[in-house]
């Protein structure tokens, strides 16, 4: 089964829930999207379900590899059919603008998947992609605020 994340333009998001997984408290599934101009992105969802789907697919590639999926991918990412019930990975809810201010403070973009299709060839992910525009300074008040000695 493939995934394939198909760029899209992006287009102003409502200000509904956004769902992401986790492992742990610190670990947010994130990934490197082959464009240079894209930062190491936080994945999200539009829908739970969607999350869980591929949380259970990244768990069973992990129990039949033996380690997680790459954090960058050249082309398609395969992955096996998912389990059914999560055990090692969590799904989080978010507020749009909550996610989006994780995502700066922590110098991410963010991949919003809005569908997920089943189709013979396996899934088709379409989503967009959200470059964060941040000032120079903000970013130097982030890591005097991280760093203070």
């Amino acid at each position: 089964m493939s995934l394939t994340l198909t760029p899209t333009r992006p287009r102003p998001t409502d200000r509904s829930s956004l769902y992401t997984i986790h492992k742990g408290d610190n670990f947010v599934y994130a990934t490197k999207p082959t464009n240079d101009q894209v930062l190491i992105s936080v994945v999200s969802f539009k829908r739970e379900e969607h999350a869980k789907l591929i949380a259970g697919m990244l768990e069973e590639y992990k129990t039949n590899t033996g380690d997680w999926p790459p954090l960058i991918s050249e082309g398609d990412m395969w992955l096996p059919s998912p389990n059914i019930k999560l055990i090692e990975l969590d799904i989080v809810q978010w507020e749009k603008d909550e996610l989006d201010h994780f995502c700066v403070l922590n110098i991410l973009d963010l991949v919003t998947i809005n569908s997920v299709d089943n189709s013979k060839g396996g899934y088709k992910i379409i989503g967009d992609t959200y470059k964060f525009d941040v000032s120079q300074q903000m970013y130097m008040n982030i890591f005097n605020n991280k760093y203070k000695l």
